[in-house]
């Protein structure tokens, strides 16, 4: 299967330090980056059909897959494709923080139904610095990314991590966030794209999608706390 686009597909390695700092740039400058047309059709339908198929044997329609469930899978395919990995790691490389690549990791968020997804409105931080984003199915209207960007630095202390996640987790602080507020952005996702993030630093959410909106996101992860 081809995961991503022609002029990705043999990109070498000296060509990844360029696209890394320019991810960064944009991240510095508005809080997320996007790298349009990455992953080809052919990527997004094989994932589009494997969450379906993981909707028919569960019985569900809107649920998330962690690392341990995407063993083997096409998901796991995609996170550990050349260009995707190393465009990630790339990026680490040129932000300057350290990571352990054993920590890098996948997961999936799939509403393919109209219960809401726990993503939607809760506010959180991921453990790990950068966030890629595959966008699969998007909505066409409601149903993107919000983000609250530098909400907290990047330090490695449990202790710190732990009382941040309860303060940002608490009823108040989340109801002010949810009402909107000038600190959120509004990402829409583009399918076939990849966006970045800085997932430890940057307070975000899904917005609630439509009953009748479905969406599947895959999120890669690197540099865990």
């Amino acid at each position: 299967m081809k995961t991503v686009a022609a002029r990705y597909q043999d990109c070498p390695p000296h060509e990844l330090s360029p696209l890394a700092r320019g991810i960064l740039a944009q991240i510095k400058r508005r809080g997320y980056a996007e790298l349009s047309d990455v992953f080809t059709e052919e990527a997004l339908a094989g994932v589009e059909e494997f969450a379906r198929q993981q909707c028919a044997l569960r019985g569900q329609t809107t649920f998330d897959l962690k690392q341990d469930k995407l063993r083997s899978s096409v998901v796991e395919g995609i996170s550990k494709n050349p260009f995707v990995l190393g465009l990630m790691k790339a990026v680490m490389h040129e932000a300057g923080v350290p990571y352990d690549l054993r920590d890098y990791h996948c997961r999936m968020r799939i509403k393919l139904g109209p219960d809401s997804s726990a993503f939607d409105n809760a506010f959180h931080f991921d453990g790990s610095y950068l966030t890629g984003v595959m966008p699969v199915l998007v909505p066409r209207t409601t149903g993107r990314l919000l983000l609250a960007t530098r909400m907290r630095p990047y330090l490695r202390r449990e202790r710190y991590d732990t009382l941040s996640r309860r303060f940002y987790a608490s009823g108040p602080v989340q109801k002010f966030f949810r009402a909107g507020n000038p600190f959120i952005k509004k990402v829409p996702y583009t399918r076939g794209a990849m966006l970045f993030f800085k997932g430890f630093t940057t307070l975000h959410a899904g917005e609630p999608a439509g009953a009748d909106s479905e969406r599947i996101i895959v999120l890669f992860h690197i540099g865990n706390r």
